[in-house]
């Protein structure tokens, strides 16, 4: 049997009604593409988005970016050193952001970057001239404060040292004392020709900074640097038994078992040692009376050999007597200077 053909009408209504539903699809996909789109500009348009892209970029460590919108204060404080300081205090940073207190305009948003609740930097934003599409506001940043810790530094060299802050050498602008003596040396021990020092005073150095000594071996103390003195261990080796005798008969003469004349001869008379150890006795006679002291442990530290006649070494050592039954046991840290004169060495100064 042969089919019957389809009417003509019926053939015309389905290909125009596949065509309009494909127009149709089209149509839609092109709206909700068109829609997509503008929502995205409009987000982008949003300050918060661009906000959130620097706060990744915190939270990613990405300092090379940022640093293209961040002024690097200070002349010794280099782009590749900031960079450096940076990625240290981003590693274990827990960052987030803000709108900025006080600041926030709608025209100039201002945000700040938080660790842990804490301003670390605040970021300004600023629209651009050209508009983005469907006229949105394009944002960008305009610049960054990054809250680097900084600190004013002291320097102490010798006069022949090359210092270096982040690679770059010290200016001798920087000086400000080219005859510069170590207190104690200075003050304590006047009558040694001791050779001055410089001293350089730096503001604003950014905190974790790489210093450099190119001779000189040197240590920090707070915010001062200062060369540290090599030791000789030849020399105290060769001074070993002179010095604890003289520490045990200080000691002795401390607990009025020995007389002034015991220590007197390897001190420099006159000195701020000699006068301070000759009252002593003055202070030493309420001790009871008890056995004769024993001693123990003696330890030397810390040599430092300033100049080929002059020198200082901690001393550490224990002593211990009987007061009756009663066992006293005490321990002493003492710091001595001495000085060459004429071949023999003396004791210039201590402290106690």
């Amino acid at each position: 049997m042969k089919k019957k053909r389809e009417p003509k009408e019926n053939k015309k209504f389905w290909k125009h009604y596949r065509i309009f539903l494909i127009i149709s699809f089209i149509i839609i996909i092109f709206i909700w593409a068109l829609l997509w789109t503008f929502l995205v500009f409009y987000e982008k348009s949003r300050p918060e988005y661009e906000a959130e892209k620097v706060s990744k970029l915190f939270q990613k460590g990405k300092t090379e970016k940022l640093l293209e919108y961040i002024e690097i204060e200070g002349k010794y404080n280099t782009k590749d050193s900031s960079q450096n300081i940076m990625k240290d205090d981003l590693k274990k940073a827990k960052i987030s952001y803000e709108k900025k207190r006080g600041e926030y305009k709608d025209k100039t948003p201002v945000y700040s970057i938080l660790d842990n609740d804490k301003e670390i930097a605040v970021v300004k934003l600023k629209s651009s001239s050209k508009k983005d599409m469907f006229n949105t506001v394009k944002w960008g940043v305009d610049h960054i404060d990054y809250f680097f810790n900084k600190e004013d530094i002291k320097i102490i060299a010798l006069p022949d040292e090359i210092i270096t802050i982040n690679g770059i050498e010290l200016s001798k602008d920087d000086v400000t004392d080219e005859n510069y003596y170590l207190e104690k040396l200075n003050n304590d021990l006047p009558y040694v020709d001791f050779s001055p020092l410089v001293m350089y005073e730096i503001t604003d150095v950014y905190k974790n900074s790489v210093i450099n000594y190119e001779k000189s071996s040197f240590q920090k103390e707070g915010n001062v640097y200062s060369l540290t003195y090599p030791s000789d261990e030849k020399l105290l080796e060769e001074h070993k038994d002179f010095l604890i005798d003289w520490c045990k008969n200080y000691t002795k003469y401390v607990v009025n078992e020995a007389t002034f004349g015991s220590i007197s001869g390897a001190v420099v008379q006159n000195s701020n040692a000699y006068n301070f150890l000759r009252t002593v006795a003055n202070t030493n006679i309420w001790l009871a009376a008890h056995t004769p002291t024993e001693f123990s442990d003696f330890a030397f530290e810390n040599m430092q050999k300033y100049q080929n006649d002059l020198y200082s070494v901690d001393i550490k050592y224990s002593y211990s007597f009987y007061v009756n039954d009663d066992l006293k046991e005490y321990q002493t840290n003492l710091t001595l200077y001495l000085i060459e004169v004429d071949g023999y060495w003396y004791i210039a100064d201590l402290t106690t």
